[in-house]
């Protein structure tokens, strides 16, 4: 990883924007890490009434032991490419904890 991959992510005052990628209705669920500039993960859930978004958020939750009201997604969450805004968690929290490259959920 090195710093470009990061460009449009933002941290500010322990919070953290970024970008995620999601493939839904994956046979195979697993965080994939980082590609380019987004955290891409495939979930289990089909993209069906925020079901693939609600399993993203709870794996971000359980990933940085954090609260479920500190994580949201801020835009895009109609669109497998979503912004998602994490309070209490840092870019360097992020890739210790949940950074990804074949990690199950």
């Amino acid at each position: 990883m090195n710093a470009s991959q990061f460009e449009d992510s933002v941290e500010m005052k322990n919070t953290l924007k970024m970008k995620s990628g999601i493939v839904p209705a994956a046979s195979n669920p697993v965080v994939v890490g980082w590609l380019g500039d987004s955290f891409n993960v495939c979930v289990a859930s089909p993209p069906e009434k925020g079901r693939a978004n609600r399993e993203l958020l709870k794996l971000l939750e359980d990933g940085l032991q954090l609260q479920a009201s500190d994580i949201a997604i801020v835009a895009g969450a109609g669109s497998q490419l979503n912004t998602v805004e994490i309070q209490g968690c840092t870019m360097s929290d992020h890739r210790e904890k949940v950074g990804g490259g074949g990690v199950r959920p």
